[in-house]
């Protein structure tokens, strides 16, 4: 087998299981365009739930510290005077 040959042996086999990679993206393009995206509401409004609920917590937590700091400054300042 000579250069000649094995040149034209490895151009006339397919790539990619007989397709070319420009068929391949193509079929993919038309594919993403045809699915609509997958949305699941339930782990989106679940997620932002989790969130909230940690924000919240944390939320209580400052304004149970703020008064009672704001307790002890009341007290200090009357025990000054």
């Amino acid at each position: 087998m000579s250069d000649s040959e094995g040149a034209a042996a490895a151009s006339s086999h397919p790539t990619t299981g007989g397709k070319s990679i420009e068929t391949v993206q193509a079929q993919q393009n038309r594919l993403q365009g045809e699915r609509k995206p997958y949305k699941s509401w339930r782990k989106k409004y679940r997620k932002m739930r989790v969130k909230f609920d940690a924000v919240l917590e944390e939320n209580k937590t400052l304004f149970k510290q703020e008064h009672k700091l704001e307790g002890t400054a009341k007290r200090l300042r009357e025990e000054l005077e």
